[in-house]
């Protein structure tokens, strides 16, 4: 038996999702060439073509040795009307005794290798001009690759020709033939956050093509490495724990199944690729991919709103609390900033300072995408987790002026955004508004606050 073992990693990782390995297409092989082939293009030739129809082969199959498979011929004149259909296996004749017991034209057997077509003289129609015939034919029985082939010939000596390439596998349970036909899977995964070392059921509904299901395996790729699973334990199928990686299915699911396929996730923190491969009787494979993520996601940040006020306004409300969003004193302990007031040397309305500091040990920052280690496309809105907000805490641009011996910002303008840390505790801050209210001191920012 077939079975994955016997398929290079590499081949495995090439094919990409859902494919498989392709068979040739072949159509008509010498159009008008004459007898022997070769030549130009004569459009007096007869015209050959097989049919592409369910059960039947048209291109190439893999059935089990000694059964039989079905071709469709349709045949058509030139130039001259229509005289015979010769068939060759691999380059040369069948054989009359051969031909006669293992060939079938529309049910009935045939006389030879070259059969002629019916002139209508007898009881039949007539096939000079055209005929469609349905040739069955029983493969070898040893395990081997054969081209049938299958040459019309027309009273002139033109001919055309077309082929199918036929595989004799013991493997193969069955007969019938057909081209190969891929199975339908349906696998809906992408990447899955899950925890580590932990189980993930993953639905899977897949119907066999031609040939039957044989095996379901489960790699792992593992950095540059991809194996199958060995913990038996980490892979259960319809409630069953697997036998072996990969395993034989039962008969009653080799024409398909819908089950749950329950995969324990690695132990590691990582973001790892699984690829769930079939193979059907004739060692066909085909794959689905996916990843489990189960790398720390982090805690969803909130986010609330503060106003900061002029610290030379209304008494309570030069501070703001970063946690709650209140405002405080300009020195109260629970503060982590605060507004810098005015410059008494310039005329009401125009002496706000309109700059804030840290205050309470809390140290802040500007946060300017593109300078410090920042993401040049940062944005406010991208910080959905508390690791988001730890991953940029080392990027803050440190203000450079200062209020007595205090660190201060320039002056504050809408979209400016900050950073602020107080005894590890970090914040995200962007002014949405700076409202500068006349000579009454009720100047104010006002700020979105993430924690």
């Amino acid at each position: 038996m077939k079975n994955l073992f016997k398929i290079s990693f590499l081949g495995l990782l090439m094919m990409g999702l859902f494919t498989a390995c392709e068979t040739d297409t072949i159509g008509g092989g010498n159009p008008g060439g004459g007898p022997g082939g070769g030549g130009e293009i004569n459009e007096d030739a007869p015209s050959l073509r097989l049919v592409e129809r369910d059960g039947f082969v048209s291109t190439s199959a893999i059935i089990a040795p000694g059964s039989t498979f079905q071709v469709n011929l349709l045949g058509a004149r030139g130039a001259t009307d229509l005289l015979s259909v010769e068939f060759d296996i691999d380059g040369a004749p069948f054989g009359s005794d051969e031909a006669i017991s293992r060939v079938t034209i529309n049910n009935a057997q045939v006389l030879g290798d070259n059969v002629a077509v019916d002139d209508g003289s007898g009881t039949g129609v007539d096939e000079r001009a055209s005929f469609d015939w349905v040739a069955a034919i029983i493969a070898s029985e040893e395990e081997t690759t054969q081209t049938y082939m299958f040459r019309l010939i027309d009273v002139d000596g033109l001919t055309d020709e077309v082929e199918v390439i036929i595989t004799t596998d013991s493997s193969v349970t069955g007969g019938g033939g057909g081209d190969v036909v891929p199975p339908t899977i349906n696998i809906n995964m992408n990447s899955v956050i899950v925890g580590p070392n932990s189980l993930f059921s993953i639905p899977i509904d897949i119907v066999a093509g031609n040939p039957l299901l044989s095996q379901i395996g489960v790699f792992e790729v593992m950095g540059t490495d991809t194996m199958l699973i060995q913990d038996l334990n980490r892979l259960v199928l319809g409630g069953v724990t697997f036998p072996s990686n990969p395993f034989e299915l039962v008969p009653e699911d080799r024409d398909g199944f819908q089950k749950d396929l329950l995969i324990r996730s690695q132990n590691n923190e990582s973001l790892t690729t699984y690829i769930i491969v079939f193979s059907d009787d004739a060692g066909n494979l085909y794959q689905s991919q996916f990843m489990l993520d189960t790398r720390p996601q982090g805690n969803p940040v909130r986010t609330i709103e503060g106003v900061l006020f002029n610290s030379a306004g209304p008494s309570g409300f030069g501070g703001l609390d970063l946690d709650s969003g209140v405002g405080t004193g300009s020195t109260d302990a629970s503060a982590e900033l605060r507004d810098n007031g005015i410059d008494n040397t310039v005329p009401l309305g125009e002496n706000w300072l309109q700059t804030i500091s840290g205050i309470n040990e809390t140290q802040v920052q500007y946060l300017v995408p593109g300078q410090n280690g920042l993401p040049g496309d940062f944005t406010f809105e991208s910080v959905s987790t508390d690791l988001d907000i730890a991953a940029v805490s080392q990027n803050g641009t440190d203000f450079t002026l200062t209020n007595g011996s205090d660190l201060t910002s320039n002056p504050v303008n809408v979209g400016d955004m900050f950073i602020a840390n107080r005894d590890n505790q970090i914040y995200i801050f962007i002014v949405r508004e700076v409202n500068v209210t006349g000579d009454d001191n009720m100047d104010n920012y006002v700020m979105d606050i993430t924690l």
